[in-house]
């Protein structure tokens, strides 16, 4: 039962109002506000008895601030020993045990509080306070490589790795296409903000067919292509950069000895559906701990096994290509054939530049279904 005594022991007949309130918690609380500049020269030790004794004392005003504010807040007290929180109220409403007219009246209340009450929290500096109070909780970070001076690039390293610095200072460890993947991250921010400065301005009085024919033109002046490839695979940027030396991917070798000239279409159909399920698998499989021997951040270095994962999944990637171009030159027998063959070629163009742009294709497309 709620006690009847419990309010006229907070009550104040001369009730403050809210800029009243706000001004007298923020008076209390002035003990432990900082009134200096935040120095990092006159924290405590981590994990020492300053660390922990500075860290008792903050929770302990914090805590004598919240239980004399609790009186300016009758509304909020729910029973003798408890008040009402955001948290509480959005439960209460959820299981009917208040209606949503006093959730309503109620909430504002809670939260105006909560948030002064946070405002105190970090002005005592809690949290920091927390975290050296009880250092050794926490893992400690790797340690970052010893490397001199970096270039306006970075600095290359035996492994085929590079160190670069991002625009935060931070120094970064990783794969030369990851790095490509990083610079390409800046010019392509800038080259969409231009593409669509120009595509609205230029494309106002366009009919469809002109507004296609400048997002082509724009596109290529600006070479959004090369950049898209650049920023999101530059793994595969970057193989086809060393093909292009000589270099060629082993799926890819495994994949032209394929012979697809004595399957029909039907088995290609089939076999196109069940590489691109494998390749699913395949890419599972690769992030598997078994198939990563190191890692950090966006690169991988693969185990024999990660390896071996890859190449297949690259093996079966080159076979869908392939599977496509072979289709692509025969001629269906008949319009269910056609149908599924325009079907597969419109996947695989989606799958791969994420919408049409082969015009060949979108003939095909026009003679058959228009």
């Amino acid at each position: 039962m709620r006690n009847p005594l419990s309010r006229l022991a907070c009550r104040d007949h001369a009730k403050p109002t809210l800029r009243q309130r706000a001004a007298n918690l923020k008076t209390k609380a002035a003990s432990v506000m900082r009134r200096k500049p935040f120095d990092p020269s006159n924290l405590p030790a981590p994990n020492s008895d300053e660390a922990k004794a500075m860290y008792e004392a903050a929770c302990a005003e914090v805590s004598r601030l919240d239980r004399e504010d609790r009186c300016g807040w009758p509304e909020l007290q729910r029973d003798a020993v408890t008040w009402w929180c955001r948290q509480s109220l959005r439960v209460a409403l959820e299981t009917g045990e208040i209606t949503p007219t006093a959730y309503a009246r109620l909430y504002p209340l809670a939260a105006e509080r909560e948030h002064r009450m946070e405002g105190v929290t970090i002005a005592a500096n809690v949290s920091a306070l927390y975290a050296l109070a009880f250092a050794d909780e926490y893992p400690l970070p790797p340690e970052e490589p010893e490397v001199g001076s970096l270039a306006s690039g970075g600095e290359f390293i035996e492994d085929g790795s590079v160190y670069f610095e991002d625009a935060a200072g931070k120094i970064h460890k990783r794969p030369v296409a990851s790095w490509i993947g990083f610079a390409a991250q800046r010019l392509h921010s800038l080259a969409s903000q231009e593409f669509n400065r120009r595509f609205n301005a230029e494309s106002r009085d366009l009919d469809e067919v002109a507004r296609r024919d400048l997002d082509a033109r724009l596109r290529r002046e600006l070479r959004m292509d090369a950049i898209f490839a650049l920023t999101f695979h530059p793994e595969r940027a970057f193989q086809a950069g060393q093909a292009d030396r000589g270099w060629v991917s082993a799926g890819k070798v495994a994949a032209d000895a394929v012979d697809l000239k004595r399957l029909d279409m039907a088995a290609l159909i089939n076999l196109y559906d069940s590489f691109s399920g494998a390749r699913e698998l395949w890419e599972g499989i690769m992030v598997k701990p078994f198939c990563i021997k190191q890692h950090g951040g966006d690169w991988v270095l693969r185990s024999p096994a990660g390896e071996l994962a890859e190449f297949e999944d690259e093996r079966a990637g080159f076979l869908m290509d392939r599977i496509v171009e072979e289709i692509r030159t025969r001629t269906p027998r008949d319009d269910e054939e056609r149908n599924s063959v325009l079907s597969l070629r419109i996947r695989h163009e989606i799958a791969c530049e994420g919408r049409i742009r082969d015009d060949v294709l979108m003939a095909d497309m026009a003679k058959a279904w228009a």
